[in-house]
């Protein structure tokens, strides 16, 4: 079992500006690979498929990369604390968006005896400074999926397409 909090605060502690993801990648890697197939593809991404007999095809995707912190002495919390106060956890990161990579990855960890058909993952990098291009790359390399949730932060809005 995946907990989705440890997840989180380890993803926040290490910071992953663009171009410098490497160690994020690593330690989401090391998470996924506790119950799926997964490697470091195009472009630095951390990709992984579960398969589970007929079904359709699912991709669960985000980015590992942020933006810098800024300046540092403007945070109520070091921007790579990862520290949780008042039921809310405080870091760089954290709703953009290494928040629902932790929850996808948790949520995908639980619900593995009910999947059914092929559930991916696509974690990529560059995001902030190159929207799109390393997915781009990861994809020629998937089967087409059925369905793709992202967990970009749309403030509780369901987003359809993008």
């Amino acid at each position: 079992m995946i907990d989705p909090l440890r997840l989180l605060v380890g993803l926040v502690r290490t910071p992953s500006l663009s171009g410098e993801e490497g160690a994020a990648a690593d330690f989401l890697l090391r998470a996924l690979r506790t119950f799926c197939d997964v490697e470091i593809g195009p472009g630095g991404a951390v990709v992984g498929q579960l398969k589970r007999g007929k079904g359709p095809t699912l991709l669960l995707t985000g980015h590992l990369d942020t933006v810098p912190p800024g300046d540092e002495a403007a945070w109520s919390v070091p921007p790579y604390s990862g520290e949780v106060r008042e039921g809310c956890l405080f870091g760089r990161g954290a709703v953009d968006m290494k928040g629902a990579i932790a929850a996808q990855v948790a949520g995908a960890a639980r619900a593995l005896t009910e999947i059914q058909g092929t559930l991916l993952f696509a974690y990529v990098t560059h995001e902030e400074t190159a929207e799109g291009a390393v997915l781009a790359r990861v994809l020629d390399e998937f089967p087409k999926p059925d369905l793709v949730i992202l967990g970009e932060p749309t403030d509780l809005r369901l987003g359809i397409g993008h």
